[in-house]
């Protein structure tokens, strides 16, 4: 990763703006980031937001020769953080020519050579920044320079086939399956298409999809667990798993009551034991070396660790939570997500809600994700009072802690009640007008997402359990989880 900052005016007299740009060599992505001036306080915070939006790990930096890089503080983070750290050589501007280019295509053709210097424009320069790292990398392809021959007086170049950041990252044999996931993701929602997709059926109907082929990946898969009596230990192990810029494939998470629960389930001596554990596997051609650094990540947390290759008898442990809750009578399987510093906070907040609305809710979470499944356990043929007033108290809960009601199972009949708290007036009138503008009859799934009693300002009534049952599920059981949200 090349980085350089440069002033975006020609006065170089008080205090002004500057900009840092960090170019990653091997893919071209970019990104900028306005600071008030040159002092090193400010170009490392700089510097740790650029890596916190990078949608891959930066595992080394290559900085100009100011004293906004060449410091301790910058030098102490890289350490910290395993970051290899060099710098170009002096009087030799050519050996930042990656991140130079970008000087001049993505600051000064972008907001010229004025003078820059209150916190209003500060700030108005990285929104611009923000909406030019999407651009840039998802939308604007760009040639890499392949061969370059000198004679005389001629130069000789030759360059690849223009392709977007985003392509050079995804099509990279090194870059993991998370990160691509991710870039993925962010490609989708800036798609027209992407309307459709997270819709709920609200705004048209799909006709027509097209799926592509993959080779299959031969190599094996590792398998990771750790075992903890502390829950907070293993939230922890999870974020530094992340921080440090591990890949894990999956990383499942499940608290000592659906440990215990799917222990007793399966036969095994641990069912009297509230330990929570995690699990995670990596895929691809560096699984071993991920896996086996996983591994002593979580040991140096203090969890106890088995790791081994195609381990499936650790995930099938996970993979039995359903059936486990199912021999428990019945369940409502929810579905919430909050920001992964937050997970501790969510899965102790869960423990509190148990308490005050007298509820069993055995938890697991897609924890690479931030993702929970509260699984609601009841023995009455409705649902309780008490169960409802125990997720009405999560989902508030989820929504205070900057999550959302919704991981990866949609809104539907039964969650358009919080939409609203969650979104806000301004971005829920937005997204209603989308719909209105989409489907002005409303004969598109109507009553799905919107709540009839917000459109018409009448108090949403109480919550009805209008589910039906998951084909893997008893007879007996209802979920949450087994919504119709098409």
């Amino acid at each position: 990763m090349k980085a350089a900052t440069r002033r975006v005016n020609t006065n170089a007299s008080g205090e002004h703006c500057f900009t840092l740009t960090v170019t990653d060599i091997a893919t071209g992505w970019t990104v900028n980031r306005s600071v008030r001036n040159k002092a090193e306080k400010w170009v490392c915070e700089a510097l740790q937001h650029v890596m916190g939006v990078f949608p891959f790990p930066i595992i080394g930096i290559d900085s100009d020769n100011g004293s906004e890089f060449i410091n301790h503080h910058l030098f102490d983070y890289c350490t910290a953080n395993k970051i290899t750290f060099t710098r170009s050589r002096a009087n030799h501007s050519n050996d930042g020519a990656h991140v130079e280019q970008k000087n001049w295509t993505h600051v000064r053709e972008l907001v010229g050579y004025l003078r820059y210097d209150t916190a209003t424009e500060l700030a108005k320069l990285n929104e611009i920044w923000e909406l030019d790292r999407v651009f840039t990398n998802y939308l604007l392809p760009q040639q890499k320079l392949i061969f370059k021959q000198r004679n005389g007086a001629k130069v000789t170049k030759r360059y690849d086939t223009a392709t977007t950041p985003h392509q050079r990252a995804i099509a990279r044999d090194d870059m993991h399956k998370r990160p691509i996931m991710g870039m993925n993701a962010e490609f989708t929602r800036l798609k027209p298409a992407t309307f459709m997709v997270g819709s709920e059926g609200t705004l048209g109907i799909i006709t027509e999809a097209t799926v592509s082929l993959k080779p299959i990946d031969t190599n094996p898969v590792w398998t990771i667990s750790g075992v903890t009596d502390d829950l907070q230990r293993a939230v922890h192990s999870v974020q530094e798993t992340i921080r440090l810029g591990r890949q894990p494939a999956i990383m499942e998470l499940m608290d000592g009551r659906s440990v215990a629960h799917i222990a007793r389930y399966l036969g095994h001596a641990a069912a009297a034991t509230q330990s929570a554990q995690l699990v995670a596997q990596t895929d691809g051609a560096g699984a071993a070396d991920e896996a086996k650094a996983i591994a002593g990540l979580w040991r140096d947390a203090g969890l106890h660790v088995e790791i081994g290759q195609d381990r499936d008898d650790l995930v099938s442990f996970r993979r039995s939570m359903h059936p486990a809750m199912e021999a428990l009578g019945k369940v409502l399987i929810e579905d919430v997500a909050v920001p992964r510093s937050r997970l501790g906070d969510m899965f102790a907040s869960i423990r509190d809600i148990e308490k005050e609305f007298d509820v069993e809710i055995p938890t697991v979470a897609h924890a690479g994700d931030g993702n929970l499944h509260p699984n609601f356990i009841y023995t009455a043929e409705v649902v309780p009072p008490n169960v409802w007033a125990a997720a009405d108290a999560m989902f508030r809960h989820a929504i205070s802690l900057g999550g959302t009601l919704t991981g990866e199972h949609g809104v539907g009949l039964l969650k358009r009640r919080w939409l609203k708290e969650e979104l806000g007036e301004a971005q829920w009138k937005l997204q209603w007008g989308i719909k209105k503008l989409f489907d002005p009859q409303g004969i598109l799934n109507p009553g799905k997402v919107f709540d009839p009693a917000d459109i018409c300002g009448v108090s949403p009534a109480p919550p009805r359990c209008q589910c039906r049952r998951r084909p893997s599920l008893t007879a007996e059981t209802q979920s949450w989880e087994g919504m119709t949200h098409a």
